[in-house]
Formats: C-alpha cells, structure tokens, sequence
C-alpha cells in the first residue's frame, strides 16, 4: 500500500484507485441502459 506505480500507463490500470467513484458511475449507467428499455 505504501507505494505508486512509476508511470502515468502503470497508475491508469491500477484498478484500486476511485473505486467508490466507479461504483457510482456504473450504479447510474446501469439504471440508465435498463431505463432506456435494456431487459436484464
């Protein structure tokens, strides 16, 4: 935990950042598709 990846490419995938930032975004396009008619 005590460290970063070197470069920008490396931190872009490390998938741990923002998580509860995503899991808002993919809650709202979620909710959106199945709005729009998206059957699940």
């Amino acid at each position: 935990m005590g460290h970063l990846p070197d470069n920008k490419v490396d931190q872009s995938d490390d998938k741990s950042l923002m998580l509860e930032e995503r899991r808002i975004f993919l809650n709202k396009w979620c909710h959106l598709l199945v709005a729009n008619g998206l059957e699940v």
